[in-house]
Parts: C-alpha cells; structure tokens; sequence
C-alpha cells in the first residue's frame, strides 16, 4: 500500500464519497464564513489548500463560486480530478496566477507544514490573494493543552502554532491579522446530541476561558479551551 493510499484510509476518505457535502459540513462552512458575510456573495474565486475528501470543493461549487483546489496527496488528486474539480498538485503552487483569489482556505494544513517553510509558504498566499481578500486556516491551538490532543493524533504534524506565532508569520507575509478564535460550532447541524451538548457546554467553555485568561493570560487573545482554532487574516 502505498504512503497515499494509507494515510487516506486511515482518515477514513473513501473515494466513493469525496466531494459529498453532509447537512453538517454545510452549516459549519456557513457557520465559519458568515461572520464577514463572504458566504453572501457570488462569482468568487476560490482557493482550497489541502482539499482533503473535497467536501469544501463541493460546497465552494454549490455556491457558484469558482474553486480551485492544491493537494499533496496524489490519490485524493486524482479523485477531484475524476469528479471535474480544478485541482493542482501542491508542487504546482507556483503556477497559480498571483493576485487571481478572493478567498483561500486551509483548513488542518499548515500544522502539517515545517516551521522553516511557513514564512515562505504564508508568502505564496498572499502573493495569491487579491487586494482585500481573506485567508482563513485552522489548525491546532498551541496556546492549549487541549490542542495537544489534535496535534499529535497525526504522525504527519510538524508545527504547533499559538497566537504569537501566527501573529508573526503574518507580519513577515505582510499579511492584516482580522481575528484568531474557536472554529465555528452552530448550534443545530443535523444532530439532536450535538445540540444538547453545544448547548451545555457553550457557557462552561466561556467561564473557564474567561477564567484562566484573567488569571494567566490577561490583555491576551488566549483561547485557552479549545483545542482547535481559526485564524483570519486579510491581505
């Protein structure tokens, strides 16, 4: 079996299913996107980086907007490829047009990306981007211990990145930093349970973030309770 082929099974990416959208990724990508009301708007063009099983491709071209996807893994390039999505291997970067993207995203990419090639590669998104558009990654928090748990549940993860950190491959990108926060979590997205639960447990999150920001972390942007976090940034 080669490299490809079992890091994609065990994410558990059957390529009979890629570029399904599920009624729950939906509301996530509406829930992530609507806070600068991007999700309005049409004939946007589109870049994913790090496609994965190509459910954002998906919900990029139920909206119309003309997407792009840049992948690593040969595999899962070869399925977007199959379905008609226009996608590049990542080792084709450098041939996307400069300038040409309204909107980039890399959702659980960067992490996989050594520390001494992120200023490089944060470089290539903004020469991407157009003037005033938006670049949105997700990655492990590495200002909380619960990110650790994310962090190191892939042998492929090389960079641990917390608020500073980001903060910093952005201004040597040259890049606006918008705002660094908990990815998206609609209250209702399709799950009974997951209702229960967000509902439950929304207000403890908040007092114990609220908490050990006071105490530790005061006039920081800590997001000490989640493991997982979304940085925006805008060129």
């Amino acid at each position: 079996m080669s490299k490809d082929s079992s890091y994609k099974k065990w994410k558990k990416w059957d390529i009979k299913s890629f570029g399904s959208l599920s009624y729950s990724e939906k509301m996530y990508y509406e829930s992530e996107l609507k806070s600068f009301k991007i999700n309005k708007k049409s004939n946007l063009n589109v870049l994913e980086i790090g496609y994965g099983n190509g459910s954002f491709l998906e919900y990029a071209n139920s909206k119309g907007w003309n997407i792009t996807g840049v992948e690593l893994n040969h595999e899962l390039y070869e399925s977007a490829k199959a379905k008609g999505f226009n996608v590049f291997l990542y080792e084709d970067l450098h041939k996307l047009n400069q300038e040409e993207y309204d909107l980039i995203i890399a959702f659980d990419v960067i992490e996989h990306i050594h520390k001494k090639n992120l200023v490089d590669f944060f470089k290539k998104i903004r020469n991407c981007l157009k003037k005033g558009g938006y670049f949105i990654s997700r990655y492990p928090n590495g200002d909380s211990p619960f990110g650790l748990y994310y962090f190191n549940g892939d042998i492929t993860h090389h960079s641990f990145i917390g608020e500073n950190f980001f903060k910093y491959l952005l201004q040597e990108s040259n890049l606006k930093f918008l705002t660094l926060r908990p990815p998206a979590e609609p209250i209702y997205n399709g799950s009974i349970t997951v209702l229960i639960h967000r509902i439950i447990t929304k207000p403890i999150k908040f007092i114990l973030n609220l908490f050990f920001r006071l105490v530790f972390f005061p006039n920081r942007n800590v997001h000490f309770t989640s493991g997982v976090i979304t940085g925006i940034s805008q060129r």
